[in-house]
C-alpha cells in the first residue's frame, strides 16, 4: 500500500497497479526491460497479422478477380507490401479511437478484442458447415456479425453487455448468411 499513488485506492484504480508497480517497486534496468519485452511482443503480432491480412487480400480478393491473372511474384509482393503498410496506418489510426471506449482495461479489452472474433468465424462457419453457402451470403453474414457486435459493444443495444458480444452477433451472423443465401437461390430460380 506505501507505493500507491495519494488519493488512490484499490477499488477505483486497479488499471493502474501493475503499470505503477513497474514503475515503481522494480529496478529501473528491469523496467527498461519489461517495457521493451512488451514492446516486441505487440510488435511481433501486429507484424505477423499485417502480413497475413495483406496476403489474404491479396490472394483472395484482388487476385481472383484481376483482368490480367499472370504470375508475377515481385509485383504481388510488391502489392502486398503497399496493402500491409494500408493496413498498418488503419490500424495506427484506429488506436487513437479506443481511448473513447468506456470502462476499466478489463471493460475496454472485451469490447475491442471481441468485435471481430465472431464475425470471422461466421466466415469459417459458412464455409465449412453450411452446404452451398454462396461469397455473397457468407459476406451479409460476417457484415451482419460485424454490425450486431459493434451495437452491443458501443451501443449496448436492447440492454445486452458486452459479454454477450460473441453469442449474439455470431447467431445474428450466421442466421443473416443462411437466410441470404436462401434468398439469393429463390432470386436465381
Amino acid at each position: 500500500m506505501g507505493m500507491m499513488a495519494p488519493g488512490t485506492s484499490l477499488s477505483n484504480d486497479a488499471d493502474t497497479l501493475f503499470p505503477r508497480f513497474i514503475l515503481v517497486g522494480l529496478p529501473s534496468g528491469l523496467t527498461g526491460l519489461i517495457a521493451a519485452a512488451i514492446m516486441a511482443a505487440a510488435m511481433s503480432s501486429l507484424s505477423s497479422g499485417l502480413n497475413s491480412s495483406a496476403t489474404v487480400i491479396q490472394e483472395d480478393l484482388i487476385k481472383p478477380y484481376s483482368k490480367k491473372r499472370v504470375k508475377d511474384v515481385k509485383k504481388d509482393l510488391k502489392t502486398i507490401k503497399k496493402i500491409s503498410a494500408l493496413l498498418g496506418l488503419a490500424v495506427t489510426c484506429s488506436c487513437y479511437l479506443v481511448s473513447y471506449v468506456t470502462g476499466n482495461l478489463f471493460d475496454v479489452v472485451v469490447k475491442v478484442v471481441n468485435l471481430v472474433v465472431a464475425p470471422l468465424f461466421v466466415l469459417f462457419f459458412m464455409a465449412l458447415f453450411v452446404k452451398g453457402a454462396t461469397d455473397k451470403g457468407t459476406i451479409i453474414g460476417g457484415l451482419v456479425s460485424f454490425a450486431v457486435a459493434i451495437a452491443i459493444s458501443f451501443f449496448e443495444i436492447f440492454g445486452i453487455k458486452a459479454v454477450w458480444i460473441m453469442p449474439f452477433a455470431l447467431i445474428a451472423g450466421i442466421a443473416a448468411g443462411m437466410l441470404a443465401d436462401a434468398l439469393f437461390r429463390i432470386c436465381r430460380k
